[in-house]
């Protein structure tokens, strides 16, 4: 039997992704539970992003626009500038962290910035371009100490300082 990502998307917006964007982060025995969590979100708006990029489908697009939106209703934090690690309607937690730094994969907040800066560009959304920088300006000083966990971020600097190419 042969499977695309057609299949696996069909599947992903039937059992794990709600009309609302909200994404639910395990699948087993026939049942999704648990709240999605911030790289959940970071992960597949890219990933919607990407499929859009060489398809131009634009429903892949929509996908990645309801899903940051839920995001930013649901983990961003006005005060910090940033996402929290897990939604404000999940479980109650005693804290709720924050991943800045890069690590064997990129942190959910640099993945987080870096999607809503593409996605911003790509459906000229000043507002998602905006909280990626403040995002990047946020890390920006303590790049220079550790470079090696910010590698993400460093790739979304160079989006704000080279010339960011569309073909349209």
């Amino acid at each position: 039997m042969r499977h695309d990502h057609r299949t696996f998307l069909e599947w992903l917006r039937k059992k794990m992704l709600a009309k609302n964007g909200k994404l639910l982060h395990t699948y087993k025995n026939g049942v999704a539970k648990i709240d999605g969590f911030l790289d959940d979100y970071a992960f597949s708006i890219s990933m919607f992003i990407k499929l859009y990029e060489i398809t131009f489908d634009e429903t892949y697009i929509d996908d990645a626009k309801k899903m940051a939106e839920y995001a930013i209703k649901n983990f961003f934090d006005e005060k910090s500038g940033m996402f929290y690690y897990t939604s404000a309607d999940g479980e109650n937690l005693i804290a709720r962290k924050m991943e800045i730094s890069d690590n064997v994969i990129p942190s959910s907040n640099s993945e987080m910035a870096n999607a809503l800066f593409v996605l911003g560009t790509l459906t000229d959304n000043a507002t998602y371009i905006e909280t990626a920088k403040q995002m990047l300006a946020n890390v920006y000083d303590d790049m220079n100490s550790y470079p090696s966990s910010y590698s993400n971020w460093g790739i979304l600097g160079m989006h704000f300082t080279q010339p960011f190419y569309e073909v349209t």
